[in-house]
């Protein structure tokens, strides 16, 4: 069971307060197109870097999302940290 419990009031786009729920996707630009179907937008610039891609959303009660697709990375990336990277 996961429980998020509600934010005093309101938080305003880019406010880092409270907590934030990760979800690995496999393919971020299709969840995102999903999502934007719904009405669903991102909440703030797509984060890029070696190792994988980031998009912030928030649920209808305000609560951060964060979706995230892992990227391969080079052998001798100094990001490398854990073996199951492709």
């Amino acid at each position: 069971m996961l429980a998020i419990n509600p934010a005093a009031g309101p938080l305003a786009p880019g406010d880092q307060r409270g907590h934030i729920l990760g979800l690995r996707v496999d393919d971020l630009d299709a969840v995102l197109d999903h999502l934007a179907t719904a009405g669903i937008t991102t909440d703030g610039d797509l984060l890029e870097w070696e190792g994988g891609r980031h998009a912030r959303i928030r649920d209808p009660e305000g609560n951060r999302v964060e979706l995230y697709e892992e990227l391969p990375m080079a052998p001798d990336s100094p990001y490398r940290t854990h073996d199951h990277y492709p």
